[in-house]
């Protein structure tokens, strides 16, 4: 995985900062960030298709917002497996007694299945721009599998170096992390875009 040049290739690109900008701004506002992921996921196809890494221009924001927000909602339909199963272990015990433990044990379990799952299955849907390949279960396990040693190093790798950003960007009178965060997202899209990359030629 190439982590350098998923960090560097945002300031490589023309007009590189109204863009990284307005990320930045609609980072810090509830609902509307929900656009970010959709232009993450557009970073994400055209790595994966080997297109000029470039950031996308701003100019399809609906669609980006319509994008995150579907990745939204197929994050509940994950999630809700898990929560209706350790819900309905709790019926009627006021949160306590003998299923308190095992209802919290599937409710975590889950929601670490689903932090492996739901990252690939957003890939999934920027190679694919259809929403109900998120749940195309086989195809997400077997790019896990495949890559396993590389997707976890993304989660890991790329988790510290997002810390790091945000953290120097801290030290920059608290601005540099509102950039920050907005940097890590695009980071880790160009990351899993790689990932996609291999997905597509292998």
């Amino acid at each position: 995985m190439e982590y350098g040049r998923a960090l560097s290739f945002p300031w490589k690109s023309e007009g590189w900062i109204s863009k990284i900008v307005v990320g930045s701004i609609l980072n810090l506002i509830p609902v509307l960030n929900l656009a970010n992921y959709g232009y993450g996921m557009e970073v994400a196809r055209r790595v994966a298709y080997g297109d000029v890494e470039e950031l996308p221009a701003w100019d399809q924001l609906g669609r980006y917002f319509v994008r995150g927000l579907a990745v939204g909602l197929a994050a509940f339909l994950y999630m809700l497996p898990g929560m209706l199963l350790a819900g309905l272990l709790l019926v009627g015990t006021d949160f306590q007694g003998d299923y308190a433990p095992s209802a919290a044990a599937i409710y975590f379990g889950w929601s670490f299945i689903l932090m492996l799952m739901m990252p690939i299955a957003v890939l999934r849907y920027a190679l694919t721009d259809r929403w109900f390949t998120m749940f195309d279960f086989g195809w997400i396990w077997s790019v896990i599998g495949r890559n396993l040693g590389s997707y976890l190093a993304i989660l890991i790798v790329g988790a510290v170096l997002s810390t790091l950003l945000v953290l120097l960007g801290t030290l920059a009178l608290g601005i540099g992390a509102i950039v920050a965060g907005f940097w890590s997202v695009l980071m880790f899209f160009h990351l899993f875009g790689q990932l996609g990359r291999r997905a597509v030629t292998g």
